[in-house]
């Protein structure tokens, strides 16, 4: 069985944020670190220390929770076998983005969303998708940031919506993490 993956619950951003609990250096470092990405193995090798017990008081002080691992193998499989639509509009998207100057033969693409507009359920594991790859960054603004992307199901309304999520990453953390955001939606 896969270690589990830790990450920040709510209480856990919060205290990022606000610095209410009164952690030790050590302790901080390490709830910064657990952004369900890392396992126990990771975070120490990041550490360069043992962090099983402070792992442990922060899970039990509710900052921290552990989080069963992705299924990677069996979601590359899917992806691999039947790229979803959605997928693969976010594909030509994120390609396109780390271009050094524009493509004239760009405005000749076809449009990067399909004409008709997502299905609920396309929707929702879109929302799900970016909630994953945009709570570590925007923390308790996630919400607001994703609130565009959560209204938007015709085509226009959401790549503008993507758009501004990937040029919001741009600026703040550059637009090699943009892209890499960007291609955590497509693979999750």
């Amino acid at each position: 069985m896969p270690a589990p993956l830790y990450r920040k619950t709510a209480a856990g951003a919060e205290e990022v944020r606000l610095r209410r609990v009164g952690l030790d250096l050590r302790a901080r470092m390490l709830l910064i670190l657990c952004n369900g990405e890392l396992s126990e193995a990771a975070l120490s090798d990041r550490m360069s220390q043992p962090v099983g017990p402070l792992l442990q008081r922060l899970v039990d002080t509710g900052l921290l929770e552990a989080v069963a691992p992705p299924r990677q193998r069996e979601a590359a499989a899917a992806t691999a076998a039947a790229p979803s639509r959605l997928r693969a509009a976010l594909g030509q998207l994120v390609s396109g983005f780390g271009a050094s100057r524009p493509d004239p033969a760009a405005s000749q693409l076809p449009t990067l969303f399909p004409e008709e507009a997502l299905t609920p359920d396309e929707h929702r594991a879109l929302m799900a998708r970016a909630w994953t790859a945009f709570e570590p960054l925007f923390g308790p603004g996630t919400g607001e940031r994703l609130a565009p992307l959560a209204a938007a199901t015709e085509p226009m309304p959401l790549r503008r919506a993507l758009d501004e999520l990937r040029d919001a990453v741009a600026i703040y953390r550059g637009r090699r993490a943009a892209t890499e955001l960007m291609l955590r939606l497509l693979r999750d």
